[in-house]
């Protein structure tokens, strides 16, 4: 047993790669990273994650080559092992598979030959909006504004081979730029600014004579009111567990072809028990080596907590795992890295109790006097939408009233689609805009304690007053997030001076389908 990391280098004139080396195992830490090679090493056992492409390639590169290898008679020996700390090893096994067929030329499929091209499909013939013309050998056919969906279908099925592409996209393009100069943006039109919910500080010493001025309603205000407190609640650390299974994944090199199937673990000896191997950790020292990590600058967990108040949540927890779970305190230290993440997840769950108790008391019960403003409004820009590329909607249903030329996050035939199909068709809306969730610039977003809200239609409505609609599944509608963002949205609305209406809508509420909740919502 070699061990070769930081200032022990016991590898040092050794020649792995000689067949009579006495060396079977070798332990390190960044050896690898650093150029180490290993080709005959039959098991690699890591704590680190192994599906990034560089540590795949680190796999390959360096180790479980097995130069020269022959077919063995024992099965076990016809395989090279990784042992991992990974939840999901079925995507260590896969990004394995794919370095190889990327990295080394074997393809997962072989690629069928060229299909035969259809026949050609008979001439689209056109009626009504286009002018069809032909000279005597091909059909010109010339379409006025934007080319329907049963046009386009015939369109496209008249060519032959490539070229049926060719003119989807150029019927594609040319819809685009005709919605685009139909748009309301695009014609210079603009959309009322919509004014954000806002706060009224109590007064302070500063402010003597009694309120502050308006300022946005953040979230962060309410959190700074919060005095986080961590042995306020029973000591627990539900849904953290150790069970020491190990599940196997084989590469198989069969053929010309690579499969990813599940090892036997059993017969290949996967388990590995380490419960009898006894270490000198003491809770103390596991409690110090947690709290160092929570308050790491890269986990930024414990930023308001003091480290003598932290200190004393961790000991408290490891002995309630210790004493009351009897978990073994040599387990607990091999399970340190899910421990501390367990543990800055609970931090993070106190934190969102206490603050969502803070905005409720605050802002949702009235202790903030709070006001939909008009001192802090939002305005669409009619010059710019920035909805990614592969976000925008894909779907041929052309919405009359969208202020923007493209749409964001709509699926044909969904249910978010019906709801905005209902919006497009309401008779008192103007023009509405499909929220982006993506840039606090570019959406109009309310403050909730878990973060910003971005509802997902915003309509301008023809008596010149904002209608926000968020559409809720029937599997999250029951939420405690969902149910906050309907108690911001109606505050907004109460609060803006009768400028501004908001609704939950919902596939069917109360007998009412979505039209009809929008009726309800704008009496």
């Amino acid at each position: 047993m070699k061990v070769a990391t930081g200032t022990q280098r016991e590898l040092e004139g050794l020649d792995l790669a000689w067949r009579d080396c006495p060396v079977r195992v070798i332990i390190t830490v960044q050896a690898l990273r650093e150029g180490w090679d290993c080709p005959f090493a039959y098991v690699l056992c890591s704590v680190q994650s192994i599906r990034s492409a560089t540590a795949v390639e680190q796999l390959l590169g360096r180790i479980l080559r097995m130069p020269y290898a022959t077919k063995r008679t024992r099965p076990a020996l016809n395989k090279a092992y990784a042992r991992v700390t990974e939840a999901q090893t079925g995507l260590a096994a896969n990004a394995l598979a794919d370095r190889l067929i990327d990295g080394m030329g074997f393809d997962p499929l072989d690629m069928p030959a060229a299909a035969a091209l259809p026949a050609p499909v008979r001439d689209a013939q056109a009626v009504g909006l286009a002018t069809v013309t032909s000279d005597g050998e091909r059909q010109r056919v010339q379409v006025r504004g934007a080319v329907p969906e049963a046009l386009a279908d015939a369109l496209v099925a008249a060519q032959r081979g490539k070229q049926r592409e060719q003119v989807g996209q150029q019927i594609e393009r040319r819809n685009a730029l005709v919605s685009a100069a139909e748009a309301p943006a695009h014609r210079g039109v603009p959309f009322k600014a919509v004014p954000r919910l806002c706060c009224r500080l109590p007064a302070d010493q500063d402010h003597p004579g009694g309120q502050v001025e308006l300022a946005l309603l953040e979230r962060e205000a309410v959190f700074e009111t919060v005095d986080l407190n961590l042995l306020g609640q029973t000591i627990t650390l539900a849904g953290f567990t150790m069970a020491e299974q190990a599940a196997a994944w084989e590469v198989h090199l069969d053929g010309q072809k690579l499969r990813v199937g599940r090892g036997d673990g059993d017969r290949a000896g996967a388990q590995l028990a380490l419960d009898a191997v006894h270490g000198s950790v003491t809770e103390d020292d596991l409690t110090r080596w947690l709290c160092a990590e929570m308050q790491h600058p890269s986990r930024n967990v414990a930023r308001d907590v003091l480290l003598s108040h932290l200190r004393a949540f961790v000991l408290a927890t490891v002995r309630h795992l210790v004493h009351e779970q009897r978990l073994p305190l040599e387990q607990l230290a091999r399970y340190q890295h899910p421990l501390v993440q367990r543990l800055s997840a609970r931090v993070a769950e106190l934190r969102d109790d206490a603050s969502h108790t803070a905005f409720n008391q605050l802002v949702l019960d009235g202790g903030w006097v709070v006001e939909a403003s008009a001192a802090h409004e939002f305005r669409f820009d009619p010059a710019a939408c920035p909805v990614p590329a592969n976000k925008r909607y894909q779907g041929k249903f052309r919405f009359s009233k969208h202020y923007y030329p493209v749409l964001a996050d709509l699926a044909d035939g969904g249910e978010e689609w019906q709801c905005a199909m209902a919006i497009d068709a309401h008779p008192q809306v103007r023009h509405w805009v499909r929220n982006l969730d993506s840039d606090p610039a570019a959406g109009f977003w309310l403050p909730t304690s878990f973060g910003h809200f971005y509802p997902d239609f915003v309509c301008e409505l023809m008596d010149g007053r904002l209608f926000i609609v968020e559409y809720k599944g029937a599997q999250i509608r029951g939420m405690a997030k969902e149910i906050e963002k309907g108690q911001v949205g109606k505050l907004w609305a109460e609060h803006s001076a009768g400028r501004c209406r908001f609704a939950m809508v919902y596939v069917r509420e109360g007998g009412l389908n979505m039209a009809q909740q929008l009726d309800a919502a704008l009496r």
